[in-house]
């Protein structure tokens, strides 16, 4: 469903309201749906921070 979403094969709707008003377009879609997400761990022998 997403890429037909992105593709313009879908209509996608906003979720501002219940009313299916406002459509999006495939970028607003695409970044709703996708993030740049990060984890921080920590080396076991030296404590050291690892992104």
């Amino acid at each position: 469903m997403l890429d037909a979403a992105i593709n313009g094969d879908m209509t996608v709707y906003s979720p501002e309201d219940d009313k299916f008003l406002h459509p999006l377009t495939a970028d607003e879609v695409a970044a709703q749906v996708s993030y740049m997400d990060t984890t921080i761990t920590f080396d076991p022998q030296t404590y050291e921070e690892i992104v």
